[in-house]
């Protein structure tokens, strides 16, 4: 097991996109979030309202984390740069 590379998932981005238009999106959440698809499913759009908020600095955007496995890691959380 390893970890992919960035090319790999970017090309990994463009099939999906290729596949389905929007699907990409959701890839590079999925590869770069950090976080089970569970977690990224169970997301609402005002979970992700101070991810998006031009006013907080970047370390005060977060996402509101209702689900992931086990209930570990939930309540507000970052995302990584590649996902934000």
């Amino acid at each position: 097991p390893r970890r992919l590379t960035e090319p790999e998932v970017r090309r990994l981005i463009q099939c999906a996109e290729e596949l389905r238009p929007g699907y990409g999106s959701l890839v590079e959440v999925l590869a770069w979030s950090g976080r089970r698809p569970k977690a990224i499913f169970a997301l609402r759009v005002s979970d992700c309202a101070r991810l998006v908020d031009p006013k907080l600095a970047r370390h005060e955007r977060l996402v509101h984390w209702r689900e992931d496995k086990g209930g570990e890691g939930r309540g507000w959380g970052p995302v990584t740069d590649p996902a934000y």
